[in-house]
């Protein structure tokens, strides 16, 4: 069973925390210059409409972090500042050299994090093996608070499925329990990708499905018909809750159960979804396999597109963006080091 599941990632920011502003503050007392009654606007539907939009996209969050870097910094031209932190935050350059909790305070800011990874690093090949304490290091060195439990759960959810193919359950439990990282099957570079991609974006439902579907145990397998029962109910939770803030992002029902079924399809047992079994971390590979296979490495496929709070489009044109950014300042780089030379 998972020891640092409930100690991984919960250092998550919230709009709501912060005083400077919050999506509330767009409905400021209304002047009663004819001494006529004032509504109270935050219950006015479209007040809450309105509301619900900001949060969506998350510009309260956005806002208030540029505000408060403004008051903090005090710069000359506070109108450019503010374009220039909006103009990163659409190339996916503003989680540069921010700390994990930044990163993980929306979905882009995660989403632009691993396109970081994976552009940076673009150079190691996606069939190279690499042990977790390699694979840590190199996230360490873009973000160097990044939380060690957030990786293990991650680099668990690849590897336990294939080395429980390779060893016996009770060698496996043994490895996990003591935390063996070096008797894991070693995964490749593109396997930890769209695994670190997938679970860090979905972070909250994959930490909800583990707990509600699978019991906090990696070696419980359930039936693929109780894990979409279940799934439901997780699902439901989880939207009850982001209703607050907008925090986070789920899957698609629609889509996972498509991808679960087509397990039942595959084996060969139609209708026969009460037979075939999955751990934690065979759903988990199915759901990184379904991204990388079918939705050509991008999560967001996996949303729904009207509550998505980026589209697919816009998801490539931002990692095409930043890199873009990459290549022009190691250029630049590369140029001032010929100058000097």
């Amino acid at each position: 069973m998972r020891q640092e599941g409930s100690a991984g990632g919960r250092s998550i920011l919230s709009e709501d925390k912060n005083p400077l502003f919050s999506s509330s503050t767009l409905s400021s007392e209304i002047p009663n210059n004819n001494n006529t009654e004032v509504h109270n606007v935050n219950n006015n539907p479209k007040h809450l409409e309105s509301e619900q939009f900001l949060k969506k996209f998350h510009i309260p969050f956005y806002l208030n972090e540029v505000l408060s870097e403004l008051i903090h910094l005090k710069v000359e031209d506070p109108l450019q500042y503010i374009s220039n932190y909006f103009k990163s935050v659409v190339n996916g350059t503003n989680i540069i050299h921010k700390p994990y909790a930044y990163i993980h305070s929306t979905p882009r800011n995660r989403l632009s994090f691993v396109d970081y990874f994976e552009q940076i690093y673009s150079k190691i090949s996606n069939e190279q093996k690499m042990n977790f304490y390699e694979y840590f290091q190199l996230v360490l060195l873009l973000c160097e608070d990044f939380p060690i439990p957030i990786i293990s759960v991650i680099y668990k959810s690849i590897t336990i499925s294939t080395t429980l193919s390779k060893k016996t359950k009770e060698e496996v439990e043994r490895i996990v329990t003591e935390d063996d990282y070096h008797s894991f099957e070693l995964p490749t570079f593109q396997s930890f990708i769209i695994g670190f991609k997938t679970y860090l974006f979905f972070f909250e439902f994959f930490e909800m499905t583990f707990q509600s579907v699978f019991s906090d145990d990696y070696f419980q397998y359930e039936s693929i018909s109780n894990v979409l029962s279940k799934l439901k109910t997780v699902l439901l939770a989880s939207s009850k809750v982001n209703e607050r803030n907008n925090s986070y992002c789920v899957p698609q029902f629609e889509k996972i159960e498509k991808i679960l079924y087509s397990l039942v399809k595959g084996s060969g047992q139609v209708n026969q979804s009460n037979n075939i079994t999955i751990n934690f971390s065979e759903f988990c590979n199915h759901l990184y396999g379904y991204v990388l296979n079918v939705c050509g490495g991008n999560v967001v496929s996996l949303l729904d597109a009207e509550s998505s709070p980026i589209s697919v489009k816009n998801a490539e044109l931002q990692k095409s963006r930043l890199r873009k950014e990459i290549l022009y300042f190691y250029n630049n780089i590369g140029g001032n080091a010929q100058t000097i030379n």
